[in-house]
């Protein structure tokens, strides 16, 4: 190798690694970012827990510390903080979710700060898969398919013309309210088999949701490709009906805003129905703002189909080559003290007094 092509070669590389030192350091500043603005919310790493992380082989999330002065004794789940990830944080055993009362469950969620460029997001998860704490997608052999979020199919075989055979890769016996910071509206002779075509004809970051191990929540597209008219080949891909969507087109990116979302879902049993707002509450402040809402039906039937009256509950996540710091930290859920003050306790958050029979925390 001549003189010449050495010094090539060792500036290509000392450009790669400066490149990757400051993609690794703006990384790196967001996720302090999120830990140093947390809002208040509980301890997860207790000696009874109710919340822990997924215990399926693939899954990353790990509990951590939050380090704003502020609201002490809170800790972030960390869903996802890298690319091609995924992460899942379930309730334990014994604190599920009793789909025969009304119940709130309010969160923080973050969604990193990469705008328009991040991916993929999180949801939040009603389910009685087999798998218990350890639910996830069949991702099979392949890396993590990003559009899944931790908890929709894994379209990723070309030739699988059947929706059942789809639905069976996601987590089962499940509801999912999904918070989707990409774009995945792939669609054409190239979308097969790619995992990307979820979101075709939906607005771009939104929230929505369905059922992730029911058939008829994906719409299959057929593509006829082959070698002209002696020989043709079908190959199938899939988008995903998104039910009570919540999109906010004139800002583009605004889940992904470097901003803690508060989110706020309440649970009639009687009407079998969930509401859910988003951005409900100022994360500086903790006032409360009118936030976006939607109310969907959900039918028990696809969540329980064995009549327990329970599910287990929690948020998954995911990321692929475009990558987002995925951040949850909780604030009022089943499994915790209900929430009526039964002494003098103090509202962090708003630095007061809770009265008797006042929430302990808000939601």
């Amino acid at each position: 190798m001549s003189l010449l092509k050495q010094w090539l070669s060792a500036g290509l590389i000392l450009l790669a690694v400066s490149l990757g030192t400051r993609l690794n350091a703006h990384a790196d500043s967001d996720y302090n970012q999120a830990l140093k603005t947390a809002p208040q919310g509980i301890l997860l790493n207790k000696t009874m827990p109710i919340l822990k992380v997924g215990s399926a082989s693939k899954s990353s999330a790990t509990v951590v510390e939050t380090t704003n002065p502020a609201a002490p004794n809170t800790q972030a789940a960390v869903i996802t903080n890298g690319p091609g990830k995924f992460g899942a944080i379930w309730s334990t055993n014994g604190n599920y979710f009793d789909l025969t009362k009304d119940d709130t469950v309010s969160f923080w969620a973050y969604l990193g700060n990469r705008g328009a460029e991040a991916g993929e997001g999180m949801a939040f998860v009603l389910h009685n898969d087999p798998k218990d704490g350890g639910a996830a997608p069949n991702f099979g052999r392949g890396g993590i398919a990003g559009e899944t979020l931790g908890v929709w199919g894994v379209d990723t075989e070309a030739r699988r013309k059947n929706p059942q055979d789809l639905a069976k890769t996601a987590i089962q016996n499940s509801w999912a309210l999904e918070f989707d910071t990409n774009y995945n509206g792939q669609t054409g002779q190239r979308a097969a088999g790619k995992a990307n075509s979820f979101d075709a004809s939906f607005p771009k970051e939104h929230l929505a949701s369905n059922y992730p191990g029911d058939p008829d929540t994906y719409y299959q597209y057929i593509d006829t490709g082959g070698w002209g008219w002696i020989f043709t080949q079908k190959n199938y891909y899939y988008a995903m009906g998104h039910k009570g969507l919540i999109a906010n087109e004139s800002k583009p990116g605004f889940l992904s805003n470097g901003q803690w979302h508060h989110v706020t879902l309440r649970w009639n049993a009687a009407d079998q129905t969930m509401a859910y707002v988003f951005d409900d509450e100022d994360p500086q402040t903790g006032d409360q703002l009118p936030g976006m809402s939607r109310k969907v039906r959900v039918d028990v039937r696809k969540i329980d189909p064995n009549h327990t009256g329970f599910a287990r509950w929690g948020i998954t996540g995911t990321t692929g080559k475009r990558w987002e710091n995925n951040l949850v930290v909780f604030e009022n859920a089943p499994g915790l003290v209900d929430a009526q003050a039964k002494a003098k306790l103090t509202n962090l958050t708003r630095n007061r007094v809770v009265p008797e029979g006042g929430e302990v925390v808000s939601g």
